[in-house]
């Protein structure tokens, strides 16, 4: 199994090929952080939405002047009974009232956010502009191991050919073994040399890509980013309004 990083080792030296692999492992490399940096923030996201949720909830509690204890620690608040309660526990000012109002408006923003917005941003944006661009990118980078691989059996058949030919030659051998071997030697040559040359015009072309892929998850995660926050704006605002006037 071939390395994901580091040079590919042979007799047959080839910097341009060794440059181009390692650019293209670093590719390879930076593709698989990103799914995984990608993962975690879905999942950060899921769970910074939970816990808002749940935050706002216990200010509608608070402001609501309700025990959770009254209503069951995983009850929901329920409408407008919940926020009004008993009057004696709201108290009397439309301050209060309005404070009470905006604790509720912020919970149902939050949930608006959880169950709309971030769906929005990253089902339908992230997911399709982001996450499946990097795994199908990855997914091409396998058949190249094979590839290489293969490069590496005619290397080292070409190392072969070369010592047993300059073995011959320096015995001062030119009989149908010696001809024979040189015959050899000039198909492995040809053999590796074609394969090497369309591999590295393979990889060029791989390496060559990855600045407009990379583009497209630039714009993706920017779209994805701006409705989370312009949609999430939107529902914060309209929690933010005076419910009465004193």
């Amino acid at each position: 199994m071939l390395e994901t990083t580091g040079a590919v080792q042979d007799k047959v030296e080839d910097a341009e090929f060794e440059r181009m692999w390692g650019n293209v492992q670093t590719q390879r490399a930076a593709l698989r952080r990103l799914a995984q940096h990608l993962d975690k923030y879905k999942r950060l996201t899921a769970e910074g939405t939970d816990t808002l949720l749940a935050i706002a909830d216990d200010l509608t509690v608070l402001c609501s002047g309700q025990e959770a204890s009254r209503r069951g620690s995983d009850a929901p608040v329920a409408g407008l009974d919940a926020v009004l309660g008993d009057e004696r526990e709201l108290g009397e000012t439309p301050r209060d009232m309005d404070n009470a109002f905006k604790a509720r408006s912020l919970k149902d923003a939050v949930l608006a956010i959880k169950d709309a917005v971030v769906p929005a941003a990253v089902d339908f944006n992230l997911d399709p502009l982001v996450v499946r661009v990097v795994e199908d990118r990855a997914g091409e980078f396998p058949s190249y191991d094979d590839c290489v691989r293969k490069r590496q059996t005619y290397a080292r058949d070409l190392d072969a050919y070369v010592r047993k030919a300059k073995a011959l030659g320096d015995a001062g051998l030119d009989n149908d073994e010696a001809r024979h071997k040189r015959a050899q030697l000039a198909t492995a040559r040809e053999r590796y040399e074609r394969f090497n040359a369309a591999l590295k015009a393979e990889l060029a072309e791989l390496d060559a890509t990855r600045f407009s892929y990379a583009n497209e998850l630039v714009e993706g995660l920017h779209a994805s980013l701006q409705i989370l926050h312009e949609k999430s704006g939107e529902a914060l605002g309209l929690s933010r309004r005076d419910f009465f006037k004193e």
